[in-house]
């Protein structure tokens, strides 16, 4: 493959398999089978995705918000809401 078509590789794998059509994911599955550079790329990336789902996760879960906070951001809400003109 040419440097191009490497760095088409790594765009796909960037934008996620969810987001290229069916030959695009054909085509980057036998690169990927052949290709020692780009599957540890992909392996890398992998990864790193796993561990920042793994941080943020902790981070957020590390916050959990008042047991009340919902009622008063409803209450809050309720108080400056202009009634609707029909």
């Amino acid at each position: 493959m040419t440097a191009l078509q490497h760095e088409r590789v790594r765009y796909w794998l960037h934008v996620g398999l969810d987001h290229i059509g069916a030959q695009e994911r054909a085509a980057l599955d036998r690169h990927l089978i052949e290709c020692v550079e780009c599957r540890g790329y992909a392996e890398k990336l992998a990864a790193l995705q796993t561990d920042l789902t793994r941080a943020a996760r902790a981070r957020w879960q590390a916050h959990e918000p008042a047991p009340d906070m919902e009622q008063a951001i409803e209450s809050r809400l309720g108080r400056h809401r202009k009634p609707r003109q029909i």
